[in-house]
């Protein structure tokens, strides 16, 4: 009596993992070669912020005719007006992107890679992975919002930073908890620390990129601010991607039937989710790639987490900013007075 026939999930699944990686061999890898653009647009940044440095104020340029004046040698005269320029114009708003940078790196990470842990690890279709996302997205806008409104009341911003990275670390750390047995009312909260940090930092980075630079500069502090989460949100999603291939690689290794063909598989996080979802929910090879699954994930949580709690560190250098200044411009309207203008009786 022959073998029952095969069924049509698992020859999909098989064929799924086949191809894969039909050698059994690890893909080779493509080299980055910077070429004329990537050095054009670095270049450009490092241009960017040596006009930055040099616009300083003049008291940069006295600092070091006094110290010369009282005795000093030609190197305190050269670092003394050097340190004050650094100080006035290039930290603080230093921290400020580089906070920015950071919540770009994490909320897009997050958002990329959280609803893949429902899809593939809880099974849920991508219309239930939207909506098991929404303790973080519901959380992000309405928290923004409100800390708009109170750092507009009260002309103060660094409360929120500091409240918003002090949230986001051990709210990205307790995602580490998520795995194949969280059921819904554990992840509900799990995600709500999280939402709410972020949420924080939305408005209250913006205060402090804007508000660190002159009046006349506030164009391109605006412009530079954007591109520091567009950055980072880019940089975000590449970071936890390479994360989630080494991590998920290295569990499968362990595994017997799947260990060669750990490479293959972990090359795409987004793919793996269909190969999972069309083998036989059963299988033992199914178990073990969606255990895998969440324990690659559970490490990109903690680097996020991580990389939060450097950009906390960095937000406690942040110095008091007024940012009740009144507007400069060359094209102010000036209203008279009652009596100007008036012809005599």
């Amino acid at each position: 009596m022959g073998s029952p026939p095969e069924t049509k999930t698992e020859a999909t699944a098989g064929t799924a993992l086949a191809a894969a990686d039909a050698t059994g061999q690890p893909l080779p890898r493509d080299e980055f070669k910077p070429g004329l653009p990537f050095y054009g647009a670095f270049g450009s940044l490092l241009i960017v912020n040596l006009a930055a440095a040099l616009d300083a104020t003049s008291l940069s340029v006295a600092l070091p005719i006094i110290s010369k004046d009282l005795g000093g040698t030609a190197i305190e005269a050269f670092w003394s007006g050097t340190s004050f320029l650094l100080t006035n114009t290039v930290f603080q708003i230093t921290f400020a992107y580089f906070g920015t940078f950071v919540h770009g790196v994490v909320l897009w990470c997050m958002l990329y890679y959280m609803p893949l842990y429902y899809e593939c690890v809880k099974g849920y279709t991508p219309a239930m992975a939207g909506v098991a996302i929404f303790p973080q997205t519901f959380t992000v806008a309405p928290t923004s919002i409100l800390v708009g409104i109170l750092v507009s009341r009260f002309a103060r911003f660094r409360w929120a930073v500091w409240l918003g990275w002090s949230l986001s670390v051990p709210g990205l750390a307790l995602l580490y908890l998520l795995d194949a047995g969280t059921n819904p009312p554990q992840w509900v909260f799990l995600n709500l620390v999280s939402g709410v940090g972020l949420g924080l930092l939305y408005t209250s980075l913006s205060y402090g990129t804007i508000a660190a630079a002159d009046e006349r500069d506030a164009g391109q502090a605006a412009s530079m601010y954007v591109f520091s989460r567009s950055l980072g949100q880019c940089v975000g999603v590449s970071v936890g991607g390479a994360v989630f291939q080494n991590v998920f690689a290295a569990r499968l290794s362990g595994s017997g039937g799947l260990a060669d063909r750990a490479a293959g598989l972990a090359r795409e996080a987004s793919a793996l989710v269909e190969v999972v979802r069309h083998m036989d929910p059963t299988s033992p090879e199914r178990a073990v790639i969606v255990n895998a699954y969440a324990d690659a994930l559970k490490v990109v949580w903690v680097s996020m987490a991580g990389v939060a709690f450097l950009a906390l560190l960095a937000s406690l250098l942040m110095q008091p900013i007024d940012i009740t200044r009144g507007l400069e411009t060359e094209q102010g309207l000036q209203e008279k007075s009652a009596g100007e203008g008036s012809d005599g009786a």
